[in-house]
């Protein structure tokens, strides 16, 4: 039997048998993945009558087909998806999409960032992957190697996530010096401090005066060091902090709200649902919920 999970605005149908994985993207190992504001990833096995439908989520999705089928809904219009083919739905724009019979997926769950500028082009597009192969034989490796205790596993891994990232790249075509790697000793300082202190309550103005210079300036630099205002920063950061304490430890969501700088775990659960897609407390579960199988 198909259970139905409604959450707010979204609706999501997952029958028995569905099988996932998921990318720990928690892990040091996998810091490559997250650099590319990747907040989710994993392979699926879905069977009909699988459905998400997300009317309008802050992340981009990536789906790449495996094996099998699925449509993809863009109002009245349909689009079937098959093996080999990889489809992209940009962030802000409603995402629907069902299993036809059996649907094998990779995908990836990506924030908007300067880097994936292309992918908001156009709400939904669909052609033939170039890099499926490669991005696969990583995803498997990944998956194989955690579960591994090996003194090779950490380089390994850091493989893995590394040809991710560059398959990635080319499958979008990011030029390399797109790519920001230069740094800014003032902004540097003030970011470790925001970083240390994620739990105090922070502005653009504050951070503007710690790092010494405008607010002007300071998102002028944030948006050629950082790729987004400097509010975005922040809240990227809380995310990512936030699913490596729900992961990792036992505390509560309202301690882990408190400890990422949200005044109460509502408006904390609030924003986690909005950046991941998934609940506190699925989170805390091992991202796995039982629902959210792409």
């Amino acid at each position: 039997m198909a259970k139905t999970f409604k959450y707010l605005s979204e609706t999501i149908i997952v029958p028995a048998g569905c099988h996932e994985q998921f990318f720990p993207l928690n892990h040091d190992a996998l810091a490559d993945l997250r650099d590319l504001r990747m907040i989710m990833g994993g392979v699926s096995r879905v069977l009909e009558p699988y459905e998400i439908c997300r009317p309008a989520p802050t992340f981009h999705v990536l789906l790449y087909t495996l094996h099998g089928s699925g449509t993809i809904l863009e109002g009245k219009k349909e689009t079937i998806v098959r093996k080999g083919d990889l489809a992209v739905i940009s962030s802000g724009h409603r995402q629907h999409y069902r299993a036809r019979k059996s649907w094998h997926i990779l995908w990836f769950h990506l924030l908007p960032f300067p880097r994936w500028s292309m992918l908001e082009e156009t709400p939904f597009h669909c052609r033939p992957a170039r890099e499926l192969k490669s991005l696969w034989a990583a995803a498997e490796g990944i998956f194989r190697e955690t579960s591994q205790t090996q003194s090779f596993q950490m380089d390994l891994l850091q493989m893995y996530a590394r040809t991710i990232c560059l398959c990635l790249e080319r499958e979008f075509e990011v030029r390399r010096e797109d790519v920001v790697t230069t740094n800014h000793p003032a902004l540097t300082a003030m970011l470790n401090t925001v970083s240390d202190g994620i739990s105090e309550k922070w502005t653009v103005a504050r951070m503007a005066q710690m790092a010494h210079m405008s607010e002007a300036q300071l998102h002028r630099l944030m948006h050629r060091y950082c790729g987004g205002t400097p509010m975005e920063w922040l809240n990227t950061l809380r995310m990512q902090r936030a699913v490596e304490l729900l992961c990792n430890t036992s505390y509560k969501v309202g301690h882990v709200a408190a400890i990422v700088g949200y005044s109460t775990p509502f408006a904390f659960s609030r924003a986690f649902k909005r950046a991941t897609g998934l609940t506190p407390t699925n989170a805390s579960r091992g991202l796995k919920p039982p629902h959210d199988t792409r």
